[in-house]
């Protein structure tokens, strides 16, 4: 005859389930040659927007009013607005293009994120005041120094906008005022986008990764 078990006892004990650590996926090392090529295509991209820059600053730039006298060309004016127009108009449009610049170095230059993507944009950011000024200035400057050399005394002319703060020696190399505004606005943008970035190594990591280890 079965006996049944006794009221009130307790049911049998459920198999305790020990979980199985499954170390996460390691990020991709960084490699120093991808590095390097990524951070020179970042100078030379943010560079190549002064190209773009310039003849924009160009086009809305005003001119600068000048009359021919006996001892050559002088501002029609005796303090002429359009030469300060043409730093705050390269300031004013060097701001958003320094802003896309840094945003788009963060979004593609991945594999240089820090310090090296960082530094590159800088460089960068300089060659695009330089590039910049020396394209917009270069449009209408060949006319205005034909009609420079065989202008009368009195002829009225126009001269091609300039930067009024840029020191023309080349060597050695005097740079200042809002020819670094591009690399500035450049540099800002990508610092504050990693201020913001949830990964300490500014590299995405792979699913499931969450950092050594503790213990």
């Amino acid at each position: 005859m079965n006996q049944s078990p006794p009221t009130g006892s307790p049911p049998p004990a459920a198999p305790v389930l020990v979980p199985v650590f499954t170390p996460p996926p390691r990020p991709e090392p960084v490699r120093p040659g991808r590095v390097a090529l990524t951070g020179l295509a970042i100078a030379i991209g943010m560079a190549l927007l002064g190209v773009p820059f310039g003849l924009v600053w160009a086009a809305v730039a005003p001119d600068t009013p000048v009359i021919m006298t006996e001892i050559g060309p002088v501002y029609g004016a005796s303090q002429p607005e359009q030469p300060i127009a043409a730093d705050g108009w390269f300031a004013l449009l060097a701001l958003p293009v320094g802003v896309v610049g840094g945003f788009v170095a963060w979004l593609l230059g991945r594999p240089a994120r820090g310090l090296a993507a960082l530094t590159a944009l800088i460089v960068g950011g300089i060659g695009t005041g330089l590039v910049g000024w020396w394209v917009g200035r270069r449009i209408g400057l060949a006319d205005y120094r034909d009609s420079l050399a065989t202008a009368e005394v009195g002829a009225q002319l126009a001269r091609p906008a300039d930067l009024a703060v840029v020191a023309l020696d080349w060597w050695p190399p005097q740079l200042f005022g809002v020819l670094l505004v591009p690399a500035l606005a450049a540099a800002a943008t990508y610092t504050l986008i990693a201020a913001w970035s949830p990964f300490p190594s500014l590299h995405p990591e792979p699913p499931g990764y969450y950092g050594p280890a503790e213990g």
